[in-house]
Parts: structure tokens; sequence; C-alpha cells
């Protein structure tokens, strides 16, 4: 699976998320994509998988995946998939 298949896999359960809940949900699928360099069994990597969602082509972009800010905190939401 290639890291945005991953993500959305881990999102596929809810219809949001926390940016922590799907960081941490992303990472739990797969340490090795989206761990700590290493930590990579005990700790994720943020900045691993917010430049999957938030890349140039990430999933927001290609509207996989809306982000909203929301009283100080980030969500995303699954979209529909195309």
């Amino acid at each position: 699976m290639t890291k945005a298949e991953i993500i959305l896999s881990a999102a596929r359960p809810r219809s949001y998320w926390t940016e922590e809940e799907l960081v941490v949900a992303s990472w739990k699928l797969s340490n090795d994509a989206f761990g700590l360099d290493g930590f990579a069994a005990q700790f994720p990597d943020y900045n691993k998988v917010k430049s999957v969602l938030m890349g140039k082509k990430g999933l927001v972009a290609q509207k996989k995946i809306r982000k909203k800010r929301e009283g100080g905190r980030t969500y995303y939401f699954l979209l529909g998939e195309k």
C-alpha cells in the first residue's frame, strides 16, 4: 500500500478525526511508513503523515480528505473517494 492508501484506510472507520488521532491511527497501521526515525515501533512521526495529507499532491489537494480548523483544533473529514 502507498502512504496515501494507508492514511485513507486508517480514516475509513470514522467520518472525521482530530489531527492527532489520524496521525496515531495511520502510524498504528504502518509504523514502518509513519514511525519516528530510530523509534518507529514506539512513536509516530507527525511530519510524515502531514506531508501525505498536505503536500502539493496530498490527500487534501486531491479532495479525498478535507481539513478544518475549529476551536483551536484541526480536524480531517473523509470525503467520497473518486
